[in-house]
């Protein structure tokens, strides 16, 4: 286990693979959703979903027929209005998640996560149904409401884009 959250939700593990891997119905795992760690000037994009209220990485479902890529990249425009210059693979995320209500079954499911460049500072923000605001975190500054895991995944990434 790398980190868990209040919820019992857990960052069992990231892998660094390959993106084939990382692809809807590739590899010998289910890969539904993408994420994105968008990059402003070193400081990651974190938006604030209303439902789970945190500050988490902008991400989602893969809708069928969409590549991984695609999706994440969708994803942060859609959440933050962002657009990401460039992206590259960065990994698979792989989480052991808490079911509804106590009784019901974990879940184990993987995320593919990207990296890429963003000017966020730069880009009107339009609060949505789902998410409230957007933030620049700086890793290492403490962010009250911040998920503890996408903040992990989020570290991991930038550690591995510097080495």
């Amino acid at each position: 286990m790398i980190v868990a959250d209040a919820r019992g939700n857990i960052l069992v593990a990231f892998h660094r693979v390959r993106e084939e891997q990382a692809a809807p119905t590739a590899g010998t795992v289910p890969v539904p959703l993408a994420l994105m760690v968008a990059v402003d000037a070193g400081r990651v994009l974190l938006v604030f979903d209303r439902a789970r209220r945190q500050w988490e990485l902008p991400g989602g479902r893969i809708e069928p027929g969409e590549a991984a890529a695609d999706a994440a990249r969708r994803e942060l425009a859609e959440e933050s209005g962002a657009r990401a210059a460039a992206t590259e693979f960065a990994g698979l995320a792989e989480f052991d998640l808490a079911g509804p209500s106590p009784d019901a079954p974990r879940r184990r499911e993987f995320a593919a996560v990207f990296r890429g460049g963003v000017r966020a500072s730069a880009t009107p923000f339009a609060p949505t149904g789902e998410i409230a605001g957007t933030t620049l975190w700086t890793r290492g500054t403490p962010l009250a409401g911040a998920s503890p895991i996408d903040t992990r995944i989020a570290r991991i990434v930038l550690r591995g884009a510097a080495g």
